[in-house]
């Protein structure tokens, strides 16, 4: 079935149809600065916090969550209305990385928030700090979104976890946008960021979003059924009062659904990369023999 563009101009369409993904300047320096301010008032301290790695779901207060989520949605409104088409954000999160050894992001993909067989589901991740090669930049797999079908959500395991470290040395782009520069990217996309190893702390926004007509939707593998898993319905306010990490219990799903989470295999994978990425040459045995050297 084929899809909304999520783009309203023909070229940003295109260009993500190129590789998975867009990057374009979305705040400025002094916006840039206002949502660093607000996340210093609705979080703790990242500096301060025990876990390298942490998001939203660590702010002080659900109405702290809240408050992030509204200015957020402001500052991003001109975002919504002039370059996306008919988008919605239904997920506001800070996510704060400090130096250490567990600041690292391991290869995975976003949780699937809508009904993927109807609609796409899209992260805006947005640095409130120029990425460098040592705060963690951003490491994508240009369309892999398109590579094989999956159910992303609690509990759910990747289908591509054997050859993560082939994926990370031999597929992956790393990414460095700017303070400020939106990089959006479908949320089916493979991606990593690996550790923080400068002097301070990053701080990013990320907001899941998905057709203003699509409903929100969370999976789970089923307790009852093997081989299915659970389509959940819920609102925003669901996301926002829910941790993330916990198995959704004392709620109806809307359907069972049919699931194959089968290992996909590196040369799947590999030949993947290259078919749908017809731009990138494929490396000679001789290239990769001396690599390997």
């Amino acid at each position: 079935m084929q899809k909304k563009p999520v783009f309203k101009d023909p070229a940003l369409q295109e260009k993500y149809l190129q590789q998975g993904y867009v990057i374009l300047p979305v705040l400025s320096a002094e916006k840039v600065e206002k949502m660093i301010q607000l996340h210093n008032l609705t979080h703790p301290n990242v500096d301060e916090l025990a876990n390298c790695y942490n998001t939203s779901d660590d702010a002080l207060t659900i109405e702290a969550k809240r408050k992030a989520k509204e200015e957020i949605s402001k500052a991003l409104e001109p975002l919504f209305s002039n370059h996306l088409n008919h988008f919605k954000g239904i997920y506001f999160n800070f996510i704060g990385k400090k130096p250490g050894e567990n600041s690292i992001r391991y290869l995975h993909q976003d949780y699937s928030f809508c009904d993927e067989s109807l609609y796409n589901g899209y992260n805006i991740w947005i640095p409130l700090h120029d990425i460098t090669e040592e705060n963690s930049y951003f490491s994508i797999v240009r369309n892999s979104y398109q590579f094989f079908h999956s159910y992303r959500g609690r509990q759910l395991r990747h289908k591509f976890e054997a050859s993560t470290n082939k994926i990370i040395d031999n597929i992956c782009t790393d990414l460095f946008p700017k303070a400020g520069e939106a990089l959006i990217y479908n949320t089916a996309n493979l991606h990593h960021t690996p550790l923080n190893v400068s002097n301070a702390s990053r701080i990013a926004i990320s907001v899941m979003s998905i057709p203003q007509e699509a409903k929100v939707s969370l999976y789970q593998p089923s307790e009852e059924k093997k081989g299915y898993v659970e389509r959940y319905e819920v609102d925003e306010e669901f996301l926002l009062e829910y941790p993330t990490w916990e198995r959704i219990v004392g709620r109806d799903y809307v359907e069972l659904v049919p699931y194959d989470d089968k290992e996909v295999s590196w040369s799947e994978l590999e030949n993947a990369y290259y078919q749908y990425n017809k731009d990138v040459k494929r490396p000679t045995f001789w290239s990769q023999l001396f690599k390997s050297k």
